[in-house]
């Protein structure tokens, strides 16, 4: 059994634990020379065949220098650089993927996670699922996996969709103006404390630094779902585990969805922590859910001795809808991203008693204690229809460099709409602007760009989009 699993598939009890492997990214040692940076935006999707089981990975990054019109994407090809990992599983297939650029100055990296197949216990397939975490340095290397793990008991069947809820959703706060100040977190799919059951954890990522001759690491942060409901006490292993979980205990909201699952979201005040906030989000039976992990500072173990840093609080599931005041019907994909230092934009697919299709903007503010802004029509204001589409979409959203090009203007959020026959990309501004004759307002016309299915719709295949997440890519 490949090594990089081999504890992760061994007994249950450390089925969760994060392997870290000691390396380096190659390259980018001292005088390498450096891939010149010119963001743009890229999105990342996989293209799943259920039959022959194929699961490609691919990205489609907007055309350098284009303005915002029909074709100002490139056609979805191959995701360039690493797919899977074929030190698990002997195939490049990928469920899921997430990345997230680290600024370091004069240093640019980029972390990709990655969601894959893997092998089962007592099986000679590699049916079950896992994921791992690479790096690329600011020469265009890609090195080695440096951090791997898994939500899989051992012996479970995971098909793509499944694997693809487990990938690391990364996130970076802070800025690189000073030293350690910029961090990059993730909230991965991983075992609960007693591994009885699949949650999202969050950890923080450590990319490998060659020049300064570091190796990246992953290390887990806290049970975001669970908090400390499921420690167990006196935790065997090479080191008996403490009798009690750090103090302040923290509670977890549950596992809304059912499967271990939830999206997440980091917003903080340049390098200030006491403003440092996880916002998370499940749609489920038709609801959407919220809920917020805050109070992040320090956690002490049983003598008072301070054992890391993590979140203090997280708050109950509270319903959207509810909270706006508004029955916006049948609740069937949203996506979440930090759209400011202390807000955050939840994009979310409803379908009113009419069978209607409506995409909707809401925004929560952190300011005051928590407040959310009034929910936007998206489909009414970006002129697509005043009464609602007959078609049901999935959504995707992120922020990435300004569209205009105009030299230093903020990132903006971005988001792109699918199901398996027409593929839409839309912007969303802090200033309104007119946009065509009739259409004004911080809300773009959806332009069409092209498909992200790479094969033909063969109903007998059950051709699929999956796992689309847009970032904004340092280089190609």
């Amino acid at each position: 059994m490949p090594k990089i699993l081999r504890s992760l598939a061994g007994p249950l009890a450390v089925a969760a634990a994060i392997v870290h492997v000691s390396c380096t990214t190659t390259g980018g040692g001292p005088g390498a020379v450096t891939v010149p940076v010119d963001p743009t935006c890229t999105i990342l999707a996989v293209s799943s065949l259920k039959n022959n089981t194929i699961d490609t990975p691919l990205s489609s990054r907007r055309a350098p220098g284009a303005q915002f019109t029909v074709g100002s994407f490139t056609p979805f090809g191959t995701l360039p650089g690493p797919h899977g990992n074929v030190a698990v599983a002997p195939n490049n297939d990928a469920y899921g993927i997430s990345e997230a650029w680290f600024r370091r100055p004069g240093n640019a990296t980029v972390v990709r996670a990655q969601a894959h197949a893997a092998p089962r216990q007592g099986a000679t397939d590699s049916r079950a699922s896992a994921w791992s975490i690479r790096a690329q340095d600011a020469a265009g290397n890609w090195g080695p996996v440096f951090a791997a793990a898994t939500a899989n008991a051992g012996n479970e069947i995971d098909d793509s969709a499944t694997g693809a809820l487990t990938v690391p959703q990364l996130m970076t706060v802070g800025t690189a103006n000073l030293p350690g100040s910029l961090q990059m977190f993730a909230c991965a799919g991983l075992r609960t404390a007693d591994n009885t059951a699949r949650t999202t954890r969050l950890i923080e990522i450590f990319p490998p630094n060659t020049a300064a001759g570091a190796a990246g690491r992953a290390d887990t942060v806290q049970d975001v779902l669970y908090g400390d409901d499921r420690f167990v006490p006196n935790a065997p292993g090479p080191l008996i585990g403490p009798a009690n979980p750090p103090s302040p205990r923290v509670s977890g909201p549950g596992d809304r969805a059912g499967n271990g699952h939830a999206q997440c979201a980091m917003t903080q005040l340049d390098d200030d922590l006491t403003t440092r906030e996880l916002h998370m989000i499940v749609a489920v039976q038709g609801r959407l859910y919220h809920s917020m992990a805050s109070g992040f500072g320090p956690a002490r173990d049983d003598a008072g001795r301070v054992v890391g840093n993590r979140f203090g609080s997280i708050s109950p599931w509270a319903d959207v809808s509810t909270a706006l005041g508004v029955n916006f019907g049948t609740i069937e994909s949203a996506t979440l991203t930090a759209s400011r230092p202390r807000a955050i934009s939840i994009i979310f697919e409803a379908a009113d008693a009419a069978g209607r299709h409506r995409l909707w903007h809401a925004a929560r503010l952190s300011t005051g204690g928590g407040s959310w802004r009034p929910a936007d029509d998206m489909t009414a204001a970006s002129g697509a229809s005043l009464t609602g589409l007959v078609e049901s979409w999935n959504v995707a959203s992120g922020m990435c460099p300004s569209f205009d090009g105009l030299p230093n203007a903020p990132d903006e959020l971005v988001y792109v709409t699918w199901n398996n026959t027409s593929t839409h990309i839309g912007r969303v501004l802090s200033t309104p602007r007119t946009w065509a004759p009739g259409i004004t307002g911080i809300y773009s016309p959806l332009e069409r760009i092209p498909s992200i299915l790479v094969f033909p719709n063969d109903p007998t295949r059950q051709n699929v989009a999956q796992s689309v997440r847009l970032f904004g890519r340092p280089f190609p």
